[in-house]
């Protein structure tokens, strides 16, 4: 069974799809970064290696002592407040997705930083679950899940 989430996504109004394990995968990261209120707190909350990451890219590459497990969080991710942090899951689409439909309903929009990404108009979402499912797709929309 091949099985998409997918939803609207807030800064572009784009839509977007991934498999639910990569949709979650980003979603516990962005929720982690929103909901953290000290760095004890965001350790817990993020998948293990994405919190090293965080931690070599925020501080130790910068030269800074690591924070605390109680000093305060406040979201200043390496990358995330540019959007490239955590991976931008609009720049993935045409490993998800097939090409045909990418190109019937989508178009290619160029960024000035991140690259280039499929746009897919929330307009077209009807057209375009219809016809994943015929192709056997399963999909479900995850509106309250915070991946894009």
């Amino acid at each position: 069974m091949k099985k998409l989430l997918y939803r609207v996504v807030p800064h572009n109004n784009g839509v977007v799809f991934a498999t639910p394990t990569r949709a979650h995968f980003i979603g516990r990261i962005h929720r982690a970064i929103e909901n953290s209120n000290t760095w004890g707190e965001f350790r817990k909350a993020m998948p293990r290696d994405e919190y090293s990451k965080v931690i070599r890219d925020t501080f130790d590459e910068a030269g800074e002592r690591r924070p605390k497990s109680t000093d305060e969080f406040d979201r200043d991710v390496a990358g995330y407040s540019e959007g490239d942090y955590p991976l931008w899951l609009q720049l993935e689409l045409d490993h998800v997705l097939p090409i045909e439909i990418l190109k019937r309903y989508g178009r290619r929009t160029d960024t000035f930083v991140s690259g280039t990404y499929w746009d897919l108009p929330p307009e077209s979402l009807p057209a375009m679950l219809a016809e994943l499912e015929a192709l056997g797709w399963v999909l479900e929309s995850a509106q309250d899940l915070p991946f894009f």
